[in-house]
């Protein structure tokens, strides 16, 4: 053999078009995803709560929440608030009420029974 016929041919390799296409469709999917990443809003920030909530429990919207589900809304320190479901406005109980009245009316051991209504502890 000849030095000639050892050399490999110089010159541009052709690109297979399908390999081009497909590289060019999942690259165009990977930003697709980045960027979905990237805008979406979730958890409290799609709630669009006002910034004195600092958490809902179940979510606001929630689709399958239990109907025995408590409701727990935890507000920044020093506001007080008003729950209303469905339309529907729960009365508003201080706990430290709670404690001084249980104090006062219950012998030691028994329970305290609360009425369906929104408890506030500072």
């Amino acid at each position: 053999m000849t030095t000639a016929q050892l050399e490999a041919p110089r010159g541009r390799r052709r690109i297979d078009r399908g390999l081009l296409i497909a590289s060019i469709a999942i690259s165009i999917g990977l930003v697709l995803v980045g960027f979905g990443v990237v805008v979406s809003v979730t958890g409290d920030e799609a709630a669009n709560l006002p910034d004195e909530i600092e958490s809902v429990v179940p979510v606001p919207d929630a689709v399958q929440a239990l109907s025995q589900t408590n409701v727990v809304v935890d507000l920044q320190s020093g506001f007080t608030g008003e729950l209303i479901i469905d339309g529907v406005t729960i009365p508003t109980i201080d706990l430290f009420e709670v404690d001084r009245a249980a104090e006062l009316d219950l012998e030691p051991g028994r329970q305290v029974s609360l009425p369906p209504a929104t408890v506030y502890e500072a």
